[in-house]
């Protein structure tokens, strides 16, 4: 009898003290109210990072997805930079082996102008005047892209080869690319529907929205309660949840976790933490959006486990 007066008399001296937050100060063994909306359970929701392309978008609003399935096919600016300059410095390199490979056909050319123009020295009407002095002068110009020629050969090999390596590390740093550019492409992370869906890829710029995967198979209410009610509730322990449109009809729940508040609030406030139930009654019938009400029964003591 004394312990109810004096618990009656707490409750009135908290009710002048605390003003608004008096509804919110929790005993062991009394219930905490709360009023949250029904929410996914799970939810993916994604945001272009800075570089960020949209290409292609997989899904529309309201499309079913399976764990695995792409949802969004991206680019990134930095990647396609970088793999542009890698295949623009093949295509030089490639080049360069083709101009090598055609260097044995532009020798042979000259070897066998430079036996035309011996040939022709040879005849003994050519051996003086105009013709004779320009198949000389020719002659001395073959001689001088032989030489070139011969030498350019005879380094050919090693040419070659630093050639081939270069090729070699493009292709391998092309590759490492086209893997990071693949593993952008956005996959859905579980089964569920995709929501909030962007009209136009093209449109999406950095730090936008593209879309939502929810799983509304399981569905969950957050509620924030106040920090004199966070130490008398604890993850697992049970909950009621009330929907405004069934009546007395209530679904049992279970609390699945607890967040630090959103914002530090100044020293003359009291925090709110977002405490999440997830709806454990199967069929109950709630959709997501809903605004329902959650009742808990506050544990006797304080959690320590936190």
């Amino acid at each position: 009898m004394k312990f109810n007066i004096l618990k009656a008399a707490l409750v009135a001296v908290f009710a002048v003290v605390a003003g608004p937050y008096s509804s919110s100060i929790a005993f062991a063994g009394q219930a905490i109210e709360g009023r949250g909306v029904v929410e996914p359970a799970r939810l993916f929701a994604y945001r272009l990072k800075p570089g960020d392309i949209a290409l292609e978008l997989y899904v529309t609003e309201g499309s079913r997805v399976r764990k695995g399935d792409r949802l969004l096919r991206l680019a990134n600016v930095d990647l396609v930079s970088k793999v542009v300059g890698l295949r623009q410095s093949k295509i030089w390199y490639l080049r360069e082996m083709e101009n090598l490979a055609a260097l044995d056909q532009e020798l042979a050319e000259e070897e066998r102008n430079m036996a035309r123009i011996m040939e022709q020295l040879g005849k003994p009407e050519l051996q003086d005047g105009p013709t004779a002095t320009r198949l000389k002068e020719e002659k001395r110009k073959v001689s001088e892209r032989l030489r070139t020629l011969k030498a350019r050969k005879e380094n050919s090999g090693a040419e070659k080869g630093a050639l081939r390596e270069a090729m070699k590390l493009i292709d391998e740093s092309l590759g490492l690319l086209n893997k990071q550019l693949g593993a952008l492409d956005v996959v859905a992370p579980f089964d569920g529907v995709a929501r909030s869906v962007t009209k136009d890829a093209e449109s999406l710029t950095s730090p936008m929205m593209a879309l939502e995967v929810r799983d509304e198979t399981t569905l969950a209410v957050r509620v924030d309660l106040w920090q004199h009610q966070i130490p008398y509730v604890k993850v697992g322990q049970k909950a009621r949840i009330y929907p405004d449109f069934y009546g007395e009809t209530n679904l049992e729940g279970v609390v699945t976790g607890i967040e630090p508040p959103m914002a530090s609030p100044g020293l003359r406030d009291f925090p709110k933490f977002p405490v999440t139930v997830r709806i454990v009654s199967p069929d109950s019938g709630l959709l997501v959006g809903m605004v329902v009400s959650v009742k808990l029964a506050a544990e006797e003591g304080r959690d320590e486990s936190r």
